[in-house]
């Protein structure tokens, strides 16, 4: 994610080179490029903004699919500690070792809703 980024930076600033010096080159070898340095700078700055911003969108990418539709939210009953399921190698909490359970099964059952509870 990073490495697309840093190299639309350096394009960038080899298409600004190009425009402001018309050569194109290495340590020892130059390439005059004099008639055609506006029209290949921009090129390289275009392309150099095209990598970031595809950069960009890979990122927006993960971010957004960071917890699978099907991985499912549970919740321990005894410390109400949540996890994911694909983060959890046993479904047991790390905490307190009570199993855990979907959260959809916790809101549904009568025993773990406190407004139910009679022993306050």
């Amino acid at each position: 994610m990073i490495a697309p980024f840093l190299c639309g930076i350096m394009i960038i600033f080899l298409g600004i080179e190009v425009i402001l010096f018309g050569e194109i080159g290495g340590k020892n070898i130059y390439y005059n490029i004099e008639p055609v340095k506006w029209s290949s700078g921009l090129i390289f700055i275009g392309l150099g903004c095209l990598f970031i911003l595809l950069s960009f969108y890979e990122g927006v990418k993960k971010y957004k699919n960071r917890h699978k539709q099907n991985d499912k939210p549970l919740i321990c009953p005894t410390c109400m500690n949540h996890y994911y399921e694909n983060e959890m190698k046993t479904l047991k909490c790390p905490n307190c070792k009570e199993p855990l359970i979907t959260l959809s099964e916790y809101v549904e059952n009568k025993k773990y809703r406190k407004e139910d509870d009679v022993s306050k």
